[in-house]
């Protein structure tokens, strides 16, 4: 999957205040024998952490055709298909439990989305050069948050640049329906921003006191290191 060429997910988040949401990806391939993987190792965590028992209803099919998939016997985590001639892309699609069995990442009023429980993707790669597409469906009137740059939008789909595994993996998003965004420094076109979602909007009232303190952490930052590594920063808040 390249960047002229990448892999696409939509995430269609709009029943996330029930805790599910539905995953469906399109991965570049060719004919015959193909094996996409859930990922197992999360950048952050230190054990092979990915919560694999929080998908449901797996789903694979070519041009609209139905294949027949199988569980590798000893990788849990790979996936085995054969990829019929004239075949150019697979579809993959399943539920994602937000609140299944190893965490609880969703409420009524807000969701927590971390891109690695949302996408599977070709095994034996370059994470670094492996392009993703992604997209997400937000419930109504709910308002998100990410280090992604969104690309366009309609209505409640939001579409973000294609980039790099990795990139897509180490930029969470966070969406609700009560959220505020503060700005706690700028300099030219360069932004960092706290992102705030709350259950209820009084919980968005934050002390003026403590937003000094959030407002006081770039310059802290910047301080310590000397520069920074980054051109558009969000800090996530619920």
């Amino acid at each position: 999957a390249t960047k002229a060429d990448p892999e696409t997910l939509v995430l269609d988040a709009r029943m996330a205040g029930r805790g599910i949401a539905i995953s469906t990806m399109h991965i570049p391939v060719r004919p015959g024998p193909f094996t996409f993987v859930y990922p197992q190792w999360i950048p952050g965590y230190h054990s092979p952490a990915g919560p694999l028992a929080d998908i449901s209803q797996l789903k694979v099919s070519a041009d609209g055709h139905a294949l027949a998939w199988r569980r590798d016997k000893v990788d849990m985590y790979a996936f085995h298909v054969v990829v019929p001639q004239g075949v150019h892309s697979i579809k993959v699609q399943f539920t994602m439990l937000l609140n299944g069995g190893t965490s609880t990442r969703a409420t009524p009023n807000l969701a927590v989305i971390t891109w690695t429980r949302a996408f599977f993707y070709q095994n034996d790669i370059n994470y670094h050069h492996y392009y993703l597409k992604a997209s997400i469906i937000l419930p109504k009137g709910w308002g998100y948050g990410t280090a992604l740059t969104t690309a366009s939008r309609v209505g409640q789909r939001i579409n973000f640049a294609e980039e790099p595994l990795t990139y897509v993996g180490d930029s969470p998003l966070f969406t609700g329906r009560f959220y505020k965004k503060v700005l706690l420094w700028h300099q030219g076109d360069a932004h960092m921003w706290l992102d705030m979602f709350a259950d209820a909007p009084q919980d968005l009232d934050v002390p003026a006191k403590l937003l000094e303190a959030y407002k006081n952490l770039p310059r802290e930052a910047f301080a310590l290191y000397g520069t920074r590594h980054w051109y558009n920063y969000h800090a996530l808040l619920s």
